[in-house]
C-alpha cells in the first residue's frame, strides 16, 4: 500500500520507520521529536511494532483522525477554488501529472 494514503487506524497502522512514516514527515531524523509532539497533542497513538522491535505502530486517535480529515477538506476546498476555471481536461492532466511526480518523489534516492 502506498504510504501516502495510509489511514493510520487500528487496522492499518504507519510503522515509524524510513520506508513508511518517514514518507510522510521528509525527514527521518526529526521523526522522534515530530511524533513525540503528536502524541503530546492527543493525535496519535504509539505501539511496539511486534514483528520489529525496532519499530512503532503508530494510529491517529479519533482527534487525530478529525483534524486529519478538516486538513484534506480545506486542501481540496482550495483546490476546487483555484482550479474552478479550468476544463475537466485539463484538470484532468493536472492531476495525472501529480500522481506521476508522487510516484518519482518515492522512487528518487535520498540526498541527505
Amino acid at each position: 500500500m502506498d504510504p501516502t494514503h495510509r489511514t493510520g487506524t487500528d487496522d492499518d497502522p504507519f510503522r515509524a520507520v524510513e520506508s513508511e512514516l518517514g514518507l510522510l514527515l521528509r525527514r527521518s531524523h526529526a521523526m522522534s521529536r515530530r511524533l513525540a509532539r503528536l502524541d503530546e497533542l492527543g493525535l496519535i497513538e504509539r505501539r511496539a511494532d511486534p514483528d520489529d522491535s525496532r519499530g512503532q505502530l503508530i494510529r491517529l486517535t479519533a482527534e487525530g483522525t478529525r483534524q486529519s480529515e478538516d486538513v484534506r477538506a480545506a486542501g481540496r476546498a482550495f483546490l476546487r477554488r483555484a482550479l474552478g476555471g479550468w476544463s475537466d481536461e485539463d484538470a484532468a492532466r493536472l492531476a495525472g501529472q501529480l500522481a506521476r511526480l508522487n510516484l518519482d518523489l518515492g522512487a528518487a534516492p535520498d540526498l541527505d
